[in-house]
């Protein structure tokens, strides 16, 4: 007979850790499951690139240029690069608006 503990959740910055212990028998198994809120995901849908929407996904979460390059191992000015496109094919003119649409994309009730 499985027996399931309740389940020990821990919200962060980032997203949420949720932690299961199963009990079967004798044996227990630990499950871990880890989830972020979703942020540029659907952003594909206008027009940016896997990588693009990458990056947006880093500044949407307050990275900077800086951080975001060492983060994917790019330099700051090619995250520069790429943002320039973002904001062209989003029709928006710098990062705030950015956020913005990306936020505002992907609210539920859209």
């Amino acid at each position: 007979m499985a027996s399931t503990l309740a389940p020990l959740t821990i919200a962060g910055k980032t997203g949420m850790l949720r932690v299961r212990l199963a009990l079967k028998d004798t044996q227990y198994l630990l499950m871990l499951h880890e989830s972020q809120p979703k942020t540029t995901r659907d952003l594909a849908q206008l027009g940016l690139s896997v990588r693009e929407s990458e990056i947006l996904e880093w500044v949407v979460q307050g990275k900077t240029n800086p951080e975001i390059g060492m983060i994917l191992g790019i330099s700051p000015r090619t995250v520069q690069k790429h943002l320039e496109h973002i904001y062209g094919r989003l029709g928006v003119e710098n990062r705030h608006a950015a956020i913005s649409l990306a936020l505002n994309t992907n609210r539920p009730d859209k």
